[in-house]
C-alpha cells in the first residue's frame, strides 16, 4: 500500500535493507511474506521469514539500520522483522 509521497532516500535505503537481509540468509529461508506502506512521508516494512535452521537471530543481530528504526522477534527458525523510516523525528 502506498499513498502520497515518498522520499526517494527512504525506497532507497528500505530496499538496501531488504537486500542485505535476503543476502545474508538467501541459503536457509523456506518462505518469506512481505508488507509495504507507505503514508504521510513515512515508509515501513513487516517481513516474516522462515528458516531452515535457527540462524536468523544471528544474523539479524548483526544487522544494523541507521536510516530509521529496526526491530525484530525470533522464535526457533522464524523470525518477524519490522523497519520504519520517515515520520515525525526523522
Amino acid at each position: 500500500n502506498c499513498d502520497g509521497k515518498m522520499q526517494i532516500d527512504y525506497i532507497g535505503a528500505v530496499y538496501d535493507f531488504y537486500e542485505d537481509l535476503t543476502e545474508r540468509l538467501l541459503e536457509n529461508v523456506t518462505a518469506m511474506m512481505i508488507h509495504l506502506n507507505s503514508e504521510s512521508d513515512t515508509v515501513k516494512m513487516n517481513i516474516q521469514i522462515g528458516c531452515r535452521e535457527d540462524i536468523a537471530k544471528q544474523v539479524l543481530s548483526g544487522m544494523d539500520f541507521t536510516f530509521g528504526s529496526f526491530s525484530y522477534e525470533v522464535d526457533d527458525e522464524d523470525a518477524i522483522i519490522n523497519l520504519t523510516v520517515g515520520g515525525e523525528g526523522q
